[in-house]
Parts: C-alpha cells; structure tokens; sequence
C-alpha cells in the first residue's frame, strides 16, 4: 500500500510537470517573477524564496530546452510593434531589489549573460529597508 502512494505521487507530479510544461508551450513568451534567491533551508520556510541551487537549474533548463530569455525591453518592444512572432521564450523579474540579488542572482546572470529586470521601491532603497540593497549596490548593478 505504501509503494502504491509513492508511486500515485510520483504520478501526479509527473502529470503536474507535463500540464505546465504544455502550458508553456502555449504562449510564445512568458515573465517569470521572482523575490528572493537564498538557501536552500530559507526556501522550505518560506515560497517565495527560490533555492540559488533551484535558480541556476531553472536557467540552464530554459537555455537547454530553446528557450531564448528575452530583456523586457526587446519584449515591450515587440509588444508595441505586434509584428512577427517572437522564438518561445521568457522575460525575468526580480520584484522589490532585494539585498540578495547582487549577492546570489547578477553572478548567474552574468556568467550565463541573461538579462534581467529589477523592480526597485525608491523608499525601500533609499532607506536600506525590508531586506532592500543599497542605492550603491543598485548603482553598481547599472553599470
């Protein structure tokens, strides 16, 4: 009995995987939206916390599957434009600027050269508050 449940799991999941996997198939671009990349212990307590383990494996199957991970403004253009189809892909964001992001997400990003867009709060950021980089790290992020 307890074999079966493991394998109904197994076959669930399996079966969630492959309805989002052709759920994603369906759209030609995608925005993946993220908050805070940590631990791999800060991503059981919390879901809106993402594993830097979990991230890098989530890139490299986006470029290992064809996906072209599009800059918000090569997307926004296309948009504007609504000429020709753009190749599947996706467009990242990282909601709010958290401190982690200069620590644990731009070293991926860059070594993988994957554009991005950061969502700052301008209160947040000036004053270093809830968990938010400083106005340097952002300035240095910029550059």
């Amino acid at each position: 009995m307890k074999i079966l449940k493991i394998f109904l799991s197994i076959g669930v999941v399996l079966f969630m995987v492959f309805v989002a996997f052709l759920w994603f198939q369906r759209k030609p671009v995608s925005v993946l939206m993220y908050h805070f990349v940590d631990t791999k212990e800060a991503a059981r307590e919390n879901t809106l916390i993402v594993s830097k383990e979990t991230f890098q494996r989530q890139i490299d199957w986006l470029q290992s599957w064809g996906y072209r991970i599009y800059s918000l403004n090569e997307f926004a253009a296309w948009v504007g434009k609504n000429k020709g189809k753009l190749k599947r892909g996706v467009v990242l964001t990282f909601d709010d600027g958290n401190r982690d992001f200069p620590e644990r997400v731009f070293p991926i990003l860059n070594r993988e050269q994957v554009p991005v867009s950061v969502f700052l709060i301008w209160q947040n950021l000036s004053k270093e508050e809830m968990g938010s980089m400083s106005i340097d790290q952002a300035k240095e992020l910029i550059k």
